[in-house]
């Protein structure tokens, strides 16, 4: 496996993680609250805090595990996994936008457009990863 494939799975599973303790954080304040939890700059302050210092824990570790490869340029085959991973998470991004702005014209809550919005910015870059894997591991 190499580097960048193992970094892709390291930030899958960072961003499904810290993706899950957000929306069980914005879960848990709406239950208190009776309706859906504003956006508050302090979680999500912490939030992309959590996700950065994850992030470069996963590059480190990586880096640490894959030492002979760390520092090898991107070829050709690799630019092209990263363009067409990229490309298609930019579709599940506009996907999701569009989705989460159909709901707000069913139920005009900012609070939840925004929340919506958030997941669909986790989702794109999960998408944008897991397409690298699927990629790297097929062989494009």
């Amino acid at each position: 496996m190499s580097f960048r494939e193992k970094f892709a799975w390291l930030m899958v599973a960072v961003l499904v993680a810290t993706g899950i303790q957000y929306a069980v954080t914005v879960y848990q304040v709406s239950e208190a609250n009776g309706a859906i939890a504003p956006p508050a700059t302090l979680l999500l302050a912490l939030w992309v805090m959590l996700v950065v210092a994850a992030s470069m824990l996963a590059y480190g570790v990586a880096g640490l595990v894959s030492r002979k490869e760390w520092q090898v340029p991107v070829d050709e085959r690799e630019w092209l996994v990263r363009q067409r991973a990229g490309a298609l998470s930019g579709t599940v991004l506009g996907i999701a936008i569009l989705a989460a702005l159909g709901t707000f014209i069913l139920c005009p809550d900012g609070n939840m457009l925004f929340h919506l919005v958030i997941g669909g910015l986790l989702v794109s870059q999960i998408a944008k990863f897991a397409l690298q894997i699927f990629y790297i591991r097929r062989g494009l």
